[in-house]
């Protein structure tokens, strides 16, 4: 009961921040659409959660909610990438860093087992695919920090 309240209370919180994500989607430097979709990936099992335990039980279909969160991996990135370019909208090229995660998020919920969330090769693909979007979201930002991104040299070069 306790957990489910807990659950309620953060998914309201996360909706409201949402909200103000949304409102001030223009004027927020730091805020991007992978930026949203990260935050709801990962309280987006939050409502689904209370309400199985509030007020009706959910098929374990639907709360196998962490086939979803491969989609993370490549919207750490494209977070990264864009705030270095500084751009706020998604881009159709964008689309190709997000093929892989669906497809393995696909396939996790075509052949759902409550005994395990993925098959054996499936865990070495999504560690795979986590490893390589975290090397290359370090490198965007270490660049940013050490004073190579884009941004600093075409603000160079048009000086």
């Amino acid at each position: 009961m306790f957990l489910s309240l807990f659950y309620l209370t953060t998914s309201i919180i996360v909706v409201v921040t949402i909200l103000i994500i949304v409102i001030n989607f223009k004027s927020n430097k730091i805020v991007n659409v992978y930026f949203v979709i990260v935050i709801i990936i990962a309280f987006g099992s939050y409502p689904l959660l209370s309400f199985n335990n509030l007020i009706f039980p959910i098929p374990n279909i639907i709360l196998n909610y962490r086939a979803l969160g491969i989609i993370v991996f490549p919207s750490f990135y494209l977070y990264f990438k864009k705030l270095q370019l500084d751009i706020k909208g998604f881009s159709i090229q964008d689309g190709v860093h997000f093929a892989l995660p669906i497809v393995i998020a696909f396939f996790n919920l075509l052949f759902f087992d409550e005994k395990s969330s993925y098959p054996f090769p499936g865990k070495l693909v999504i560690c795979a695919l986590m490893l390589f979007y975290l090397i290359k979201s370090f490198r965007i930002v270490k660049s940013v920090s050490t004073g190579h991104s884009h941004n600093s040299n075409a603000k160079k070069i048009s000086n």
